[in-house]
């Protein structure tokens, strides 16, 4: 997967709508369908891609092509490394002082957010999507120091901090 430094990401109204999405862009070539999947009454579909004019022009076509039934697309060109496995919870950290929680409606916005905290130097620590209707998605990221959460606004995140963190916490997500 390393191959595919570009990502595109749909919360949609309708699993049919994905499916439509990966008929029309998916060639495992220079898009990827990296997960679809039902999220309560919604759908989430995420694609990967090597090219950033790939990218622009999927992300158009698909606007085009279904945007009643977009509730959020992003794009993120040169995804961090960390971003994905902590997305598939393959990615373990040690918490630093400061454990950052953030929980909003869309995976999609939730992806953008990670990036931006991973840009600002965060670790990964969780990515969780709880796929009811409607869904819940925490982002969580631990630090040594202070992060900017002006995007987690934009996005509709509200955050927690949790500073100077206990041993307990420590245990909690190293044994989970």
């Amino acid at each position: 997967m390393n191959q595919y430094n570009h990502l595109l990401s749909f919360d949609l109204s309708s699993y049919g709508a994905g499916l439509s999405l990966v008929n029309q862009f998916v060639d495992n070539d220079g898009c990827k369908d990296f997960e679809l999947s039902p999220c309560g009454n919604t759908a989430q579909l995420i694609l990967l891609m090597r090219d950033t004019m790939v990218l622009k022009v999927v992300q158009e076509s698909a606007i085009s092509l279904l945007k009643s039934q977009i509730l959020d697309m992003q794009l993120i060109e040169n995804l961090q490394p960390q971003l994905l496995p902590c997305y598939l919870s393959q990615n373990k950290v040690a918490l630093h002082k400061k454990l950052y929680v953030f929980e909003g409606p869309f995976v999609s916005s939730g992806l953008v957010l990670m990036q931006d905290l991973l840009n600002q130097g965060a670790q990964a620590v969780d990515f969780r999507i709880v796929r009811t209707s409607p869904k819940n998605v925490i982002v969580t990221v631990t630090s040594d120091s202070a992060l900017d959460s002006k995007s987690a606004d934009q996005l509709k995140f509200k955050m927690t901090l949790i500073d100077s963190i206990q041993n307990s916490l420590k245990d909690f997500y190293q044994t989970t």
